[in-house]
């Protein structure tokens, strides 16, 4: 008895998974019709597997057509827009016919017969296999099946003309709305159509979303200049300090003619030396005029040896921290009071 009761649970475990794919349904019909060939099976279980395979059965149908729609839809998608733009264009021409001679019998019926061909594509059977209006790029007109002779015709011409048939029919007694391009029926493929004001409202809301996007970005696009040059400024504000030495550069090329006399004109110019280059050579030059004037008395090297303890002590003093912490002003005041 335990065994018989294992049925139902597994009807309630399918039902989780809800239909399921044609493999897992055609298992479960397996597994159904080997318990309802049990003999000794519970009246109870047996009443509730029938319902199950009722049901199973009618699940897998519809996902076997399923499957095949998909399938056609897959393989005649293009055939069906390219055909539906073609009638599009001559639902088009037709009404323009019209508005200009209203009474025309031939744009009349141009127009009828391109509505019904639009209903042909857009309604076709989606499991059968689809007969194209324009086979090799070619017009079918339409001919009622009652002129067609069943024997010189093909299968897929006599299916056709009798569809179109069909649908002329139901919108000569008004039991399909006329006009099949506005795109207001719920018809199959209708976003397709591009036609209809569904279609033209879906077309605004669209531009309009653009519309918006563009405002956006032209919004942005000062909001972003504006931030340049802020960034800019924050990144040169550190190098504001930079005017003071370019100033003590120029203090150093004045000083560097004024040290160099006897420059006579069109001479080449000398190499531009930094202010620890001028001080040793004006210290050079100074050890010279000393040797050269004092000639060899010991009173004139006194003088020459103080003014080398004084340059020594400076020297001492410009490497010493105390020195380093002081500004360049400051350092220059200081030189310029000494040698004064």
């Amino acid at each position: 008895m335990a065994e018989q009761h294992s049925a139902p649970s597994r009807g309630k475990g399918r039902g989780r998974g809800g239909a399921g794919s044609v493999s897992k349904l055609k298992a479960q019909l397996r597994q159904t019709k080997r318990l309802l060939a049990r003999d000794d099976l519970n009246p109870d279980v047996r009443t509730t597997s029938e319902r199950r395979l009722a049901l199973l059965e009618d699940e897998l149908a519809k996902a076997e057509q399923s499957n095949v729609e998909k399938k056609m839809v897959q393989r005649y998608r293009g055939v069906k827009f390219f055909e539906r733009q073609k009638l599009l264009r001559k639902i088009k021409q037709a009404k323009k016919a019209l508005s200009e001679v209203p009474d025309s019998a031939e744009a009349q019926a141009t127009l009828l017969d391109a509505r019904v061909d639009l209903y042909y594509v857009l309604r076709y059977p989606k499991t059968d296999k689809y007969v194209a209006l324009f086979p090799d790029g070619v017009y079918a007109p339409f001919v009622p099946p009652s002129a067609l002779d069943k024997d010189a015709s093909t299968p897929a011409e006599l299916k056709r003309q009798t569809l179109r048939a069909a649908i002329r029919d139901r919108i000569e007694s008004g039991a399909m709305p006329a006009e099949a391009e506005l795109g207001e029926l719920g018809i199959e493929g209708e976003d397709d159509v591009g036609a209809g004001p569904a279609k033209r409202e879906r077309d605004d809301e669209a531009l309009e979303e653009e519309a918006a996007g563009e405002r956006a970005a032209k919004k942005a696009k000062p909001a972003a200049a504006a931030a340049v040059p802020v960034s800019a400024k924050a990144k040169k504000a550190p190098a504001a300090p930079v005017a003071p030495e370019a100033e003590d550069e120029e203090e150093d090329e004045a000083g560097e003619a004024d040290d160099a006399p006897g420059v006579e004109a069109g001479a080449a110019p000398k190499k531009k030396e930094n202010r620890k280059q001028r001080k040793e050579r004006k210290r050079a030059e100074q050890a010279a005029a000393g040797a050269t004037g004092g000639g060899g008395a010991g009173d004139g090297d006194a003088p020459a040896e103080g003014k080398k303890a004084a340059l020594a002590s400076q020297d001492a003093a410009m490497k010493d921290a105390s020195w380093k912490s002081k500004t360049k002003g400051e350092q220059l005041a200081e030189q310029d009071d000494f040698f004064a």
